[in-house]
Formats: C-alpha cells, sequence, structure tokens
C-alpha cells in the first residue's frame, strides 16, 4: 500500500539503461499525488512498468514524469491495467515532451476519473517509436479512438482494441520473439516473466527495482 503526500517521489533524474526495470504493479494507491519523478526519467534498452494498480488520488496523476523524459533504443514505459481515481498519466508538457525514439509507451486497459486520462506531450522521434493506446474507461465510460483527443491523448497514437492481441500491449518488444495463440508473451533470449522484461523479477506486491 502506497499512502501519504506521494505513493513515491524521486527527486533526482532517474536512470535506467542496459536492461534495467522499474515496475510498480499490484499494490494499493490512495494518496495526493502518484509516482512522481520531478526531474525526469531517462530509459535506455530497459523498461518501466507501472501496471494493475488501483486506488484514488486527491491530486496529479498515478505516473508522473516531470523534467524530461526520455526513451531509447528498445524501452518501454507501460501504463497497463490500472484503476485509478484521478488522472492515469502526466508527462511533460509542450514545447517539451516524453521522447521515445525506437521504443514504446503503452496505455492500456485503464480505468481514471476526471477530465482527462493523461496530459503532456508525447513525442516520438525516429523509425520505431510506438505510442499504443486503447481499452480505456473515464468516468465509467469507455472511450473510443474518437474521444481519445477530448481525454488529454494528443500525439501520433496506434488504437489497439481491448480484445486484440498485440506485442506492444503485452509485452518487453525488444526480448519478445512471438505471441502465443493466447496472447501470451513468447521471451527470446534475455526476455523474463509474464511481460518477457529484460530482467527476472519476483511475483511480489509493491515496488520492484533491479
Amino acid at each position: 500500500v502506497f499512502g501519504g503526500e506521494y505513493a513515491l517521489y524521486a527527486s533526482a533524474r532517474v536512470v535506467a539503461s542496459g536492461g534495467a526495470v522499474l515496475r510498480v504493479s499490484g499494490s494499493q494507491v490512495y494518496a495526493a499525488h502518484g509516482l512522481v519523478f520531478d526531474i525526469g526519467v531517462e530509459a535506455n534498452a530497459s523498461a518501466v512498468v507501472v501496471n494493475d494498480n488501483a486506488g484514488a488520488l486527491t491530486d496529479g496523476a498515478l505516473l508522473v514524469l516531470r523534467g524530461s523524459a526520455s526513451f531509447v533504443s528498445g524501452s518501454w514505459l507501460s501504463v497497463r491495467g490500472n484503476s485509478i481515481s484521478g488522472r492515469l498519466l502526466s508527462v511533460p508538457p509542450y514545447p517539451r515532451s516524453a521522447d521515445f525514439a525506437q521504443s514504446t509507451l503503452t496505455l492500456h486497459r485503464n480505468a481514471g476519473s476526471g477530465p482527462v486520462v493523461m496530459d503532456g506531450t508525447v513525442a516520438l522521434g525516429g523509425a520505431g517509436g510506438s505510442f499504443v493506446v486503447g481499452c480505456l474507461t473515464l468516468n465509467g465510460q469507455a472511450l473510443q479512438p474518437m474521444d481519445y483527443r477530448s481525454a488529454g491523448i494528443i500525439g501520433k497514437f496506434r488504437p489497439v482494441a481491448c480484445s486484440v492481441c498485440d506485442v506492444d500491449v503485452s509485452c518487453f518488444a525488444a526480448a519478445t520473439r512471438a505471441m502465443s495463440g493466447s496472447c501470451g508473451c513468447r521471451c527470446a533470449e534475455g526476455g523474463y516473466g509474464r511481460d518477457c522484461l529484460p530482467v527476472y523479477l519476483p511475483h511480489v506486491d509493491g515496488c520492484n527495482r533491479t
């Protein structure tokens, strides 16, 4: 359980490289603010995973990236399967942005409340950048792709429906060989667990950092 003023507050720039993983999953979050990275995040061939959390926020979003946010070389930011009273994601606003170069942002199968699902600007730099969006509920109403812009989802995104098997929704693509017939991730060498993350993480509640 995360509580208090901040569920998690990082006052320094967070750097994840060479197959690192920062994961917060299966947690209860009841706080004024969610997971706040105040100076920013830099990920290189690494994953930041915020999946399957539930709770309520009185201010801000479940995941807040301030300052700068850079994901390169096959990195993955996954915000998936969360049910939160509040916003789900906040990234730097224009003229800054969350930058994804040959990397993926997944915003899928989440439920939030308030005026928007997310705020800020997402930029896809170079070939291979992907912003995957779908299966979202806001204030109890299922959103359609035509609703995304008014819900704060700005930029070039690829809609993926709830029932579609998609490697960018479910898997750390850089360590995934294929999708199985039952929508599971089949890991390549160096991929572990349900999501084929680049580090083996035990199935525990809360926060894992490796």
